[in-house]
């Protein structure tokens, strides 16, 4: 339980690289397309799992589809669903160019792809990846960790350690602090935020402090979804807010 070399997040992480070392191997779609649709698929299952979706949403795109992996091989499908993600969180995290859109329409590939990601079992019989993890209960910073895994200058790259990012925002952002945020209507922004370690443990600070404040009640959606709008960040490799 206190190993951090054998925890669920940390060998789920280890579990992604290797899969995406045996896309690799197998050659199924063109690299760049492939490593965005390994991590992306890790996003929607995490949207997924969190009830981020309605229930029939994955219909819309694929008629009878009730999960995402029913719609992975599905390549006008899969297009009409990250357009509409882009869309509807504008992050530009969701984003297609023009060739990679003609590239899933078109490909014949789909299919091997989404049973090479989906895996049911490995030779062992031991379910794998999606199905041996339960994504609801993962911590969501399980999500920076995926991001870091396929950085591009990942030779450079550095990122802060969790345990400080929570040394420092213990400093920065105070109840009285976070008190003066909400009175005056401020926001926290990460004008750098990489992978948004601080962004996510800041937005976990304000609905702490909301609930230490309120007699520790749970915050309805709305809540959540205002105090979301306090913590804005810009990724400067990849221009997104």
């Amino acid at each position: 339980l206190l190993s951090s070399e054998r925890s669920a997040q940390k060998t789920l992480v280890n579990a992604v690289k290797e899969l995406h070392e045996k896309l690799n191997k197998e050659k199924i779609l063109p690299h760049p397309l492939r490593r965005k649709l390994l991590i992306l698929s890790v996003l929607i299952a995490y949207l997924e799992a969190r009830k981020g979706v309605e229930p029939d949403y994955f219909s819309r795109f694929l008629p009878g589809a009730k999960k995402f992996f029913e719609l992975l091989a599905d390549g006008p499908g899969l297009v009409a669903l990250l357009d509409e993600l882009e869309d509807r969180f504008n992050g530009h995290v969701f984003i297609l160019s023009d060739e990679e859109r003609q590239t899933l329409r078109s490909s014949t590939q789909l299919a091997r792809f989404a049973r090479f990601v989906e895996g049911k079992h490995e030779a062992s019989g031991q379910l794998t990846l999606w199905e041996r993890y339960s994504f609801a209960d993962l911590p969501v910073e399980l999500i920076s960790h995926i991001y870091q895994l396929f950085v591009k200058d990942s030779a450079t790259a550095v990122y802060t350690p969790h345990f400080l990012v929570r040394l420092i925002l213990g400093e920065v952002l105070s109840w009285e602090r976070l008190d003066r945020l909400q009175q005056n209507n401020e926001i926290i922004l990460d004008p750098a935020c990489g992978s948004g370690v601080f962004l996510v443990e800041a937005y976990k600070r304000l609905v702490l402090h909301w609930r230490s404040r309120n007699d520790w009640k749970r915050p309805s959606q709305t809540v959540l979804q205002k105090l979301l709008l306090r913590v804005q960040g810009v990724d400067l490799e990849q221009g997104a807010v």
